[in-house]
């Protein structure tokens, strides 16, 4: 403790005590523009008056539990993309298929029939930033599909309005 006496930077520990788990691992998988797109985290807005935590992982909205998402993280369970529940006929993701905690709630835009417009050009990333209200409102900011605003009911059903 006495180390960082005098210095203008308060000392930390080395290294992290304790690893809790993982809520997504893409590390290993490619850009896949089918389907579901690549899982990669890009995004993290926690809502603690709505109790969740919303997530942008792979141009989709991931809503979670703020009351269970650190236990389930920690039971490390993970579902893979291909279990993403989506209307398409698009071939299943080719090994090794990107993980993550599987979502309370979720809107993919690309997900028919949501009622979203949508035009399909070459890319990975669609979904860029979220925002949210009391109400339930989460607002999304689309590259190429433009802005919206989706209904998060709260639940655990699995989708959103």
């Amino acid at each position: 403790m006495g180390t960082s006496a005098g210095k203008l930077t308060p000392g930390y520990p080395a290294t992290i005590s304790t690893f809790t788990g993982r809520f997504l691992d893409s590390q290993a998988t490619t850009d896949l523009q089918y389907r579901f797109r690549t899982g990669r985290a890009f995004l993290a807005v926690p809502a603690p008056s709505r109790n969740r935590m919303y997530m942008i992982i792979g141009s989709s909205l991931a809503a979670f539990s703020l009351d269970t998402f650190f236990t389930r993280v920690a039971a490390g369970h993970l579902s893979n993309a291909n279990e993403v529940p989506i209307d398409t006929n698009a071939t299943m993701h080719p090994a090794p298929v990107d993980e993550f905690l599987a979502f309370d709630s979720f809107f993919y835009a690309e997900n028919e029939p949501n009622g979203w417009s949508f035009s399909m050009v070459d890319g990975q990333d669609r979904l860029y930033d979220l925002d949210y209200d009391d109400t339930g409102s989460v607002y999304l900011a689309y590259s190429v599909y433009g802005w919206g605003i989706v209904q998060d009911d709260g639940g655990s059903s699995g989708n959103t309005t």
